[in-house]
C-alpha cells in the first residue's frame, strides 16, 4: 500500500527492475492504466524508487545482445510509384474513400 496525497493506493513492483521498496520509502508509481481502468487489477506500478535505486546489471562478454553494426539494415524511404524526383508530396499520395 502507498499513501499519495492521504489516499490509501495499491501498488506493485518487481523488485529485478526496481528493487525491494521497505515501509518509508518514496517510490515512483505509474498509475496510467489504473487511472484509466485498463485491467491492472487495481494496482499503480513502482517505476522507482528514487532514494535507493538498484545497481546496474552486469553484463557478461558472451552476451546475447546484437552490437548496433550487426544488426541488419532497415529498409529505406519508399517514394509513391511515379515519382521521378524520389520526394514524397501528400498530395501525390493515392487517397482511399470506403463507403459503407
Amino acid at each position: 500500500m502507498v499513501t499519495v496525497d492521504g489516499v490509501s493506493v495499491r501498488a506493485l513492483a518487481y523488485p529485478k527492475l526496481v528493487g525491494s521498496p521497505r515501509v518509508g520509502d518514496r517510490v515512483l508509481l505509474n498509475v496510467s492504466a489504473l487511472d484509466a481502468g485498463l485491467g491492472t487489477g487495481g494496482y499503480a506500478f513502482v517505476v522507482a524508487i528514487p532514494d535507493r535505486l538498484p545497481p546496474d546489471p552486469v553484463i557478461s562478454r558472451g552476451g546475447g545482445l546484437l552490437a548496433w553494426g550487426a544488426r541488419p539494415p532497415s529498409p529505406g524511404p519508399r517514394t509513391p510509384r511515379g515519382m521521378s524526383d524520389g520526394k514524397a508530396r501528400i498530395s501525390d499520395m493515392p487517397i482511399r474513400q470506403d463507403v459503407r
